[in-house]
């Protein structure tokens, strides 16, 4: 598990950073930069923050990386099991769920949802319109599908056929 030093280097490098600019933006000497780095200091709290912002980092992530090392015996390994969950793909699958909404949440017990994500076209489409970069609202799309006519279906599905072919 990475060390406060080890992160805040990796993310300085990642930018291309060196650590008399890192100090700068933070208010402090690249000398301390180079002991955190090195192992040799722990940031504090508010400067854990400043530097995860100038690096593009989370906060969250680098407080618990400070937290580790200030700690000893049976507070740090709770700490370390923190962070162990906080790491777990599933559990960022359910946060990134939870963050999605109620409707979101609501939709997996419609017994006709949970058909179509058995699909496996379906499947990907909603896996692929909920990666987009831009802000789409796919549930907002997904509503408004459920309430076409059979015939405004037809003539999207068709449109949406002809725009696979250009």
């Amino acid at each position: 598990m990475p060390t406060p030093g080890e992160t805040i280097k990796q993310g300085r490098e990642r930018l291309n950073m060196s650590q008399k600019e890192l100090g700068g933006r933070v208010g402090v000497w690249d000398t301390y930069i180079g002991q955190i780095e090195k192992g040799e200091k722990i940031p504090s709290d508010e400067l854990c923050l400043k530097i995860a912002q100038a690096l593009e980092l989370r906060g969250q992530d680098l407080l618990l990386c400070a937290y580790i090392e200030r700690t000893r015996g049976e507070t740090r390994a709770l700490f370390e099991q923190m962070r162990q969950v906080l790491d777990d793909p599933v559990f960022g699958y359910f946060k990134r769920l939870s963050q999605a909404g109620a409707d979101l949440l609501e939709a997996f017990d419609d017994p006709d949802f949970t058909a179509a994500i058995r699909d496996s076209k379906w499947r990907r489409a909603f896996v692929e319109g909920f990666r987009m970069k831009e802000e789409r609202d796919l549930l907002g799309l997904i509503e408004a599908v459920g309430k076409m006519k059979k015939g405004h279906w037809e003539a999207l599905v068709n449109m949406v056929k002809a725009l696979q072919t250009e």
